[in-house]
């Protein structure tokens, strides 16, 4: 795997890489960016913690997500079980993690035998890439900006945009260059797609959770600009570029239907058919 390098063009290996990498992941961030990053993460960060959004017992990380049963674990439950069954019995996979989190997908694909690469831009020990020091995994962790994906040579059989693809911008240049990524019928997923028909509650929403964060911490909710929800737009935008769209439930979309206030749920899935 090589890199493109955070302060200037060279692509480079992770061993030149090596002093960007500390505390199980490497930083891929301009020096330039550092300073403004860091006071973003440690104002979400505290955020979180203030919203009690951080809810996870240290013991529960090893067999995530089937050792958490709240709404969120189980809808992650659904996405494991989707994806074994499209890995179904292949093996040594190569598998790269958009939006790795708490690198909990990471370590549950790296236990049944792939090598995963993780991406995630927050860096802390409950959301971000610091969680790896809960794992007895081992699998590659970037700190970089998950929407440039053109930083990354290397080659993958799975790409999973793991339940964050209401925060990109710039739809079609990241689904382009996934696609680059790709080994010959390798494949993309995108889970946790949840389109609104009526996106105005959950436009207010985010809004409203905007300019509490702003009042507080002076800075805006999202690091970079993002609706932070997805419209019927952003559907014909993935059906446009070859994502087929699949239903985790038919009959619960089908009554949300006539619900426009209501997210209707789906995973999208690409495979390169290049023999």
């Amino acid at each position: 795997m090589k890199i493109l390098h955070p302060n200037n063009d060279k692509y480079c290996s992770l061993k030149e890489l090596n002093s960007y990498y500390s505390n199980g992941f490497y930083s891929i961030i301009s020096d330039d960016e550092k300073e403004k990053l860091n006071y973003f993460l440690n104002a979400f960060q505290d955020y979180r913690k203030t919203t009690n959004l951080i809810a996870i017992d240290k013991n529960s990380y090893k067999n995530l997500p089937f050792s958490m049963h709240t709404p969120e674990w189980k809808e992650r439950q659904k996405d494991v079980k989707i994806i074994d069954v499209l890995i179904k019995t292949k093996k040594h996979l190569e598998i790269l993690d958009i939006g790795s989190w708490n690198s909990w997908l990471c370590n549950y694909f790296a236990k049944k035998g792939h090598s995963l690469t993780g991406i995630n831009f927050f860096e802390d020990e409950f959301d971000g890439v610091k969680t790896n020091i809960h794992y007895n995994t081992k699998f590659t962790l970037l700190q970089m900006h998950v929407d440039q994906l053109f930083r990354i040579e290397k080659k993958f059989d799975l790409i999973i945009f793991n339940r964050n693809w209401a925060f990109f911008q710039n739809h079609e240049a990241i689904i382009n260059d996934a696609k680059k990524l790709l080994n010959p019928n390798g494949q993309i997923i995108c889970t946790g797609l949840a389109f609104y028909k009526n996106p105005a509650s959950i436009k207010q929403h985010f809004q409203g959770q905007n300019i509490i964060f702003k009042k507080r911490y002076n800075i805006p909710l999202f690091y970079n600009a993002s609706k932070g929800f997805l419209d019927l737009k952003d559907k014909k935008i993935l059906k446009k570029n070859t994502i087929s769209l699949y239903s985790y439930n038919k009959f619960e979309n089908a009554i949300k239907f006539f619900s426009p206030k209501k997210p209707i749920i789906y995973y999208g899935l690409y495979t390169d058919e290049t023999y």
